[in-house]
């Protein structure tokens, strides 16, 4: 939790048609309307617990605020923001030493069962969720103050990060995809988040992937099996931000898991396009724009967007519930395949994905006499786009036709790069990748994809009867295998800057067609560049290295993010965590600077010859590491 929050709106929805009235869901005074419910004696709930009920209501002798110690060992360290539930501070656990993240129940709303409620109806939909890309449950404190305990997570929110303009495209869509699977695990726990917003993510600095992004506050989560019980969210007024909200929550209908994929969309919109998908002069303009009218193509915006991430987006955007994705992992794994065919990722593997649900939308969109909303080409043609996104420079779209939609088994084959020669339980058909193969009998089968200068893959694919599948697999380039020998041995072998395993005499493989670098590093010897280039294809290469002229060492940089590394005022051309760089013996004053002027920590070492230096540092923007004293 970081930072002030975006505006949550109350909409009062009327009864008998007419607009919605949006209310500051901020001022002092919470304008909620009551939920005339009465707490259930079954429920573990505040109200089930006449002492704390007794001391919600007594007056509070002091105020809460920096400074104060609540629940008996979290100490209120700084104010974060605040909304209409509560208040949120970072807190010390004394007990532990840990800074957490303290959401405070304001104590006019303490006093109302119906609030007491929500609240620990929020604590229930946190505590229920696991996922790496969720701020993490703590504790629920019962009393005077009532609160949550969360994780503190450090970092700017991504509503800042976007005040600075458009994400890059790659990084934008790696976000909306882990988004997509950490909503996906409040999905799994039967929870709707419902107020998905930039200020409500948060882009933790991380050692291993440069930043991961974490969701948080699930204030307005529904709990989905709660609300048939008690219909304790039916109050006749919908809670979120009118950017974000799915047109079905704008109107007051019923709310599930496909909302969260509509505000998912917009996000995503808004992280590639630097604006949101609808963006009125006030919050009324955009909520009628929520529900009457269509975004404008990311396109429009952003032309170099691919025009297969365009409809993705599309889908998500959709106005009717029913034509957006089945689930967030559908969506997840729509873009991950998107990703992967448009060059915005990599992967060696193959993976298999049964794509039921979307082939239902397709038979509901092509069979005779079907009468799906909204359907017809565009529908279609995104149905076909997400599962063939095979598509390169030159490239070939097949599309799955109607009478192919309609037959038994079969699989839908694409392939990067594209145009490969598909082999299917040992025989090569005709059309190559992407293409449909239809009448596949049910059972395991052997997929091989061939094609010219990359190594071929060979997949297991288990299908069954009546079951349409997607295999999506990226074939490696071909490689071969170079023998690195140096005189002296035991130097250690860079290719392209990566540390190669063990040293001369050792095996690299080499990427066939490409230019690479070899580099040989010995203490106490000359480094040795080699280039290898496409017309080179010796089985072995031996390296000379000669004695150093001056003394040498070797300094290697690791920091809490991604950080370019200067040596003695120049930039060295590494980045953290760097593998080694060879540096002369003596006294270096070592930086991290961020690319656009601003410097991180700096340390100044003393380096022996033949000596290893390790040293650990903070990226720019982060806090200072307390003694970074350099490791042999």
């Amino acid at each position: 939790m970081s930072g002030p929050r975006d505006k949550d709106l109350v909409i009062k929805v009327p009864s008998q048609g007419g607009k919605p009235e949006a209310t500051d869901e901020d001022r002092d005074h919470a304008e909620v309307t009551p939920i005339r419910a009465s707490p259930r004696s079954d429920d573990p709930h505040v109200d089930t617990h006449p002492e704390l009920q007794a001391k919600v209501k007594e007056p509070r002798g002091s105020g809460v605020g920096v400074g104060t110690i609540v629940g008996g060992r979290y100490r209120l360290v700084e104010k974060l923001g605040g909304g209409a539930m509560g208040e949120v501070y970072i807190a010390e656990n004394l007990a532990i030493r840990l800074r957490v993240a303290v959401k405070l129940l304001k104590r006019e709303l303490a006093a109302d069962a119906v609030f007491r409620e929500r609240f620990q109806q929020e604590a229930q939909a946190i505590a229920a969720i696991d996922h790496p890309n969720v701020a993490r449950f703590l504790d629920l404190v019962l009393g005077d103050p009532t609160f949550l305990v969360m994780e503190y997570v450090t970092g700017e929110t991504l509503a800042e990060r976007l005040r600075k303009g458009p994400l890059p495209l790659a990084e934008g869509v790696q976000i909306a995809i882990r988004l997509s699977w950490a909503v996906g695990a409040a999905h799994a726990a039967g929870i709707v988040h419902r107020d998905l917003k930039p200020s409500n993510v948060i882009l933790k600095p991380d050692m291993e992937h440069g930043e991961v992004p974490k969701l948080i506050d699930f204030g307005l989560a529904k709990l989905a099996r709660q609300v048939e019980k008690s219909g304790l969210t039916r109050t006749g007024q919908v809670v979120g931000t009118p950017k974000y909200m799915s047109p079905e929550q704008i109107s007051g209908r019923a709310v599930d898991h496909r909302s969260d994929i509509y505000s998912l969309g917009c996000l995503l919109y808004e992280m590639i396009a630097g604006r949101p998908p609808f963006d009125g002069e006030d919050d009324v303009q955009v909520l009628y724009q929520q529900i009457h009218d269509d975004a404008a193509p990311i396109r429009k915006h952003m032309p170099d967007v691919p025009e297969q991430l365009e409809r993705v987006i599309a889908r998500a955007l959709s106005k009717d519930p029913e034509l957006r994705p089945a689930t967030v992992a559908d969506l997840a794994r729509t873009l991950e395949a998107t990703a992967l065919m448009v060059g915005l990722s990599r992967s060696s593997s193959a993976e298999l994905y049964p794509i039921s649900d979307e082939l239902h939308t397709m038979e509901r969109i092509v069979a005779p006499g079907a009468k799906k909303p909204g359907g017809g080409k565009f529908a279609w043609a995104w149905v076909a786009g997400a599962l063939a996104v095979g598509l390169c420079a030159g490239g070939t779209m097949y599309l799955v036709g109607q009478s192919r939609a309609q037959e038994s088994s079969g699989l839908i084959v694409v392939s990067d790069p594209a145009d490969a020669t598909v082999v299917l339980d040992g025989k090569t058909l005709a059309r190559k990748t992407p293409t449909w193969v239809a009448g596949v009998e049910p059972g395991n089968h052997t997929l091989r994809l061939e094609h010219g200068g990359n190594a071929p893959i060979s997949q297991s694919v288990p299908l069954k009867a009546g079951e349409r599948a997607v295999v999506q697999i990226s074939l490696p380039p071909t490689t071969h295998r170079l023998e690195v020998r140096s005189t002296p041995d035991g130097a250690s072998v860079y290719l392209d800057g990566r540390l190669a395993f063990g040293e001369t005499p050792t095996y690299v493989d080499i990427i066939d067609g490409e230019f690479h670098e070899l580099r040989l590093v010995k203490n106490g010897y000359q480094t040795v560049v080699k280039p290898v280039t496409p017309d080179d294809k010796m089985p072995s290469v031996t390296v000379t290295l000669k004695p150093e002229n001056q003394a040498r060492g070797t300094l290697m940089v690791d920091a809490n993010g991604a950080a370019e590394v200067w040596i003695d005022g120049l930039n060295t051309g590494y980045t953290t965590p760097t593998l080694g760089i060879q540096v002369s013996a003596g006294k270096h004053l070592v930086e991290l600077r961020d690319g656009t002027g601003g410097k991180g920590q700096s340390s100044t070492v003393t380096i022996n010859q033949g000596q290893t230096v390790r040293l650990l540092l903070a990226a720019p923007g982060s806090p200072a590491i307390p003694e970074p004293i350099p490791k042999q």
